[in-house]
Parts: structure tokens; sequence; C-alpha cells
């Protein structure tokens, strides 16, 4: 069944899935950031971590302002420069002064993190309705599977030479940008006064997409501290933690598309709040099983919510965005599904060095909240249609 659901998308649209794994398995400079300007470029951790958190919010950044930009100048314009950017910028790294390192790491984080929304919109907007989760989970399924073999080639050439690392990416980013370049179908920019046309009150009239928006920023916060809590608990086991993250992408690889074709045709509400459902009783596992046996647990029921609801959310984005706001609409969605990369790892951090047995509960607490709130609205009437004056 996956396959036939494979063979229905559009081919340009196979082509980027199959240049999004290449890229994801190259993707190997964030990675190695923090250890390469540490042992290679013989900086303090903490201005290592400092340049790698600079990277962090150019990704942040890039997710919220991509889908203002395709939607202004076009998607593949768009992406095309993100790619070309961030091959650009991973390759001045190794050349680069300490002094410059961060500006770069900004700008890099920006370029790469532009290209998310943008992609979504482009797959969304190609494909029928009826293959837009199925055609998001393959996608978000090649990247899994660029994240499980790439680390390790990463580490296998950080041994030999530790600048590879951003040769590899640069390549695979240059790669990826062909495919876009040679196969994506152009589409039209908006006008400036079409661009201008009430993006914020379209989004304030539909209270579904608000609390989409809000519900995920609680549920990322609390996920995200599967790479914050969870190895700060496991500190002593980090080989197991280790491949237990391995694995959860794997689960990733071989579930999600099979998963969403499954549910594909259940009102994508229905599905993003069974997500957040499951996601909340895995945190339950570690709140009865703080050990390595309740990680394992957790992870694994944690990881079938996520792809439950990481494919469906953009669809729904997508299905409730009115014509020519797109991909400020996978923008908004988009940033606030990564907003736990800035509030986690403070939570995380506190919560585990002075009260390390509420972290579980309160994990839990924020999952609750953000499903019940969806599901409560998801009973609300119909949205305003957006399209109206705003």
């Amino acid at each position: 069944m996956i396959w036939t659901s494979i063979r229905q998308l559009p081919g340009w649209v196979r082509l980027l899935v199959l240049g999004r794994f290449i890229n994801a398995a190259g993707a190997l400079a964030l990675i190695y950031l923090a250890v390469y300007l540490v042992q290679d470029r013989g900086l303090e951790p903490g201005l290592a971590g400092v340049i790698a958190g600079g990277h962090g919010l150019g990704v942040i950044a890039g997710n919220l302002l991509g889908g203002w930009f395709g939607d202004r100048f076009g998607n593949k314009p768009t992406l095309l420069a993100g790619y070309l950017g961030w091959a650009l910028l991973c390759l001045a790294f190794p050349f680069a002064g300490t002094s410059y390192l961060l500006p770069i790491a900004l700008a890099s984080g920006f370029a790469a993190g532009s290209g998310h929304p943008v992609g979504t919109a482009l797959v969304a907007a190609a494909v029928p309705p009826e293959q837009r989760r199925v055609g998001i989970a393959i996608t978000r399924a090649a990247i899994n599977a660029g994240v499980v073999i790439g680390p390790p080639l990463g580490a296998l050439a950080a041994a030999v030479d530790f600048s590879l690392i951003f040769f590899i990416d640069t390549l695979t980013s240059l790669a990826l940008a062909g495919i876009v370049w040679r196969w994506v179908p152009s589409a039209p920019a908006l006008s400036k006064a079409d661009y201008r046309r009430g993006f914020f009150a379209a989004v304030r009239r539909d209270r579904k997409v608000m609390a989409l928006v809000a519900g995920v920023v609680v549920l990322d916060t609390a996920y995200r501290q599967l790479f914050t809590g969870l190895p700060l608990m496991l500190q002593d086991q980090l080989v197991a933690y280790g491949i237990l993250l391995a694995a959860s992408s794997l689960l990733i690889v071989l579930a999600e598309a099979p998963l969403a074709v499954v549910f594909a045709n259940r009102p994508a509400l229905q599905v993003i709040i069974l997500g957040w459902a499951v996601v909340c009783l895995g945190f339950v596992a570690l709140i009865l099983w703080p050990a390595l046996g309740g990680a394992i647990i957790a992870v694994t029921v944690i990881t079938f919510g996520e792809m439950l609801y990481k494919p469906t959310s953009p669809v729904l984005a997508a299905e409730r965005a009115p014509e020519g706001m797109e991909g400020r609409y996978q923008s908004l969605y988009s940033g606030a599904s990564i907003s736990g990369m800035v509030f986690s790892p403070l939570i995380g951090g506190f919560m585990f060095q002075y009260a390390p047995d509420l972290l579980w509960p309160l994990c839990c607490v924020m999952a609750f909240s953000a499903t019940a709130a969806l599901a409560w609205i998801a009973r609300s009437p119909a949205r305003v249609a957006a399209t109206e004056p705003g």
C-alpha cells in the first residue's frame, strides 16, 4: 500500500524526497559543531555552546520567516536561496576566524531553517489533499533514514579530518539544491498588495489554528525533554540512550508512512489530538519507572505519538491556509513546533537540578493540558472564512 502511495506522488516530489534523504545523511555540521569547536578549534566549551546555540536561534528564525519569503518571492527561489546559503556558510566554518564563527552560525541556521516550511508548503500544494499526509510522512521518513546513517559516517570522517564534515554537508546540500533547481516547478510569487492582505487577521479568526500553534509550543517543550531531561537522567548510560534515539528514528523510517496511510481518511484534528494524547501516555511511563526500562517504553510510545501528529499538523495548516498564505501558515506552525528548542533546555536543566522527581509529572501535565485544550477547541463551530477582509 505504501509503495502505491509513493508511486502516486508527482515525480519531482519523489526526487525531492531523495534529495532530502541525501541531505539528511550529510547533515553533520550541526551534530558535531560543538565538538569540532572544542577539539579542532581549541575553544572553551562555554564559547562553543554559545556558537552552537546561535545556530539553533538561527534555525528557529528561519522556520518563522521562511514561509514569508516563500509567499512573497516564490517557494522555489526561497528554497534554493536557503540551501545554497547554507552550503556556502557551512563551507566557511573551517576557514573563518573565531570572531566570525557566531555570525556565521546564526546566518547558517537561518538559511537551513528557512527551507523547512517552504519545502512542506511545496509538497502540500503539489499533491491532492488525500495524499498530503502520506507525502509529508514519506519526506519525514527519508530525513530520519538519513539521520540513522549519517552520524556514524560523520564520526568516521571526523576521525580522519574534522573539516571533512563541513565539506560533506556542503556537497549534500548542493545536491539537494541541484534537484530543486532542475526539477521542482516554479510558481508565480504574490504581488506586494496580495502579500500584505490580512494574514494576522486571518489567523486570529481561526481558533483551531491558534489552538494548534499555542498547544504545540507547550507540547514541544515537554517532548524535547527527551533530548534534555532524559539524557541527564541516563547520564551513566549514554550508550544505551544513543541507541534508543537511533531506534526511534528507525521506527519512524519503517512505520510513519504506513501509519499515515492507515489514518489518511480520519479528520486531521482527531489524529493530532490522538498523537498528543499518546505523547502524554509516554511521560506516564517515566513517572512510574524513572529508569532505563521506563525510558525505553516512554520513547517507544512517544515516537508513536510523534508519528501521528507531526506529519498531520502541517497538513492541517495547509488545509486552513487562505490562498497565497500557505508558506506563512507553514512558518507559523513550523516555528511553534520547534520552540521547545529554546524552552525545554531551560526547564529541563532547572528541574533536574532542583526538583528532578517533578520533571516527568510536569511534562505529563503540559502534554495533557495541550491535548485537552485542542480537543475542546475542536468541538467549536467551523472557522469564519479566512478570506474575508481583515
